[in-house]
């Protein structure tokens, strides 16, 4: 709800005012990436990049691989659903870089299923189908189920992948992806590269704002 949000970020803010006055570098960077996050949820992206970016910044200034994951992640996340196809997929690569710290984690499957989802808007639709495949296996095995307000989208990009494949394509590049490892399904995510895309192209194919 509205007011819940607002609690969150007031307690977000109070964190955030506390670590400076403390002052705690660690605390800084993490209530920044609360409050960046929750701008997303939200669907104030324009609030979102920035504190998203200045927390990045900041966990990696502290050698936090964790922390950087997660700001990473939610970047691309904010990035996507802006139309920002490359710089998505740049920065969710680059998640899967430093994946050891967190490699069993809702965020480091959305992050697989987002980079799924850019393949099949790049046209590398067997490359998206392996990917989901991969998600699909690693939420099964950890019990981590699609958040309620993700399927939306979740059905949107599979259906996109599917579109461009045949059935017997799509099935077996699907299956393809649920028999790699966690090591090769890491390698199968850094194949997607990121590549120059005019925005305007990408608005029609990728989630907007008001979904986020």
């Amino acid at each position: 709800s509205a007011a819940t949000d607002e609690s969150l970020r007031s307690l977000a803010e109070q964190s955030l005012a506390l670590c400076r006055a403390t002052p705690d570098p660690e605390g800084i960077a993490w209530s920044l990436y609360d409050l960046g996050h929750l701008a997303f949820m939200q669907g104030e992206l324009a609030q979102a990049d920035p504190l998203l970016a200045e927390s990045l910044a900041l966990f990696r200034d502290q050698g936090n691989e964790y922390g950087c994951q997660r700001a990473l992640i939610s970047l691309g996340h904010t990035a996507r659903v802006q139309g920002q196809v490359a710089q998505a997929t740049a920065w969710y690569r680059e998640s899967f870089m430093m994946w050891s710290p967190m490699p069993y984690s809702h965020e480091a499957v959305s992050a697989l299923e987002g980079l799924a989802g850019l393949a099949g808007v790049q046209g590398r639709a067997e490359h998206g189908a392996r990917l989901f495949g991969v998600a699909e296996t690693l939420r099964e095995s950890l019990g981590l189920l699609l958040p309620p307000v993700a399927h939306t989208d979740y059905d949107r990009d599979v259906a996109a992948v599917r579109a461009q494949l045949d059935e017997a394509t799509f099935v077996a590049s699907w299956g393809a992806g649920r028999t790699l490892s966690l090591e090769q399904a890491i390698t199968e995510a850094l194949r997607v590269v990121p590549e120059a895309q005019p925005v305007a192209e990408a608005l029609g194919q990728v989630p907007q704002p008001a979904s986020a």
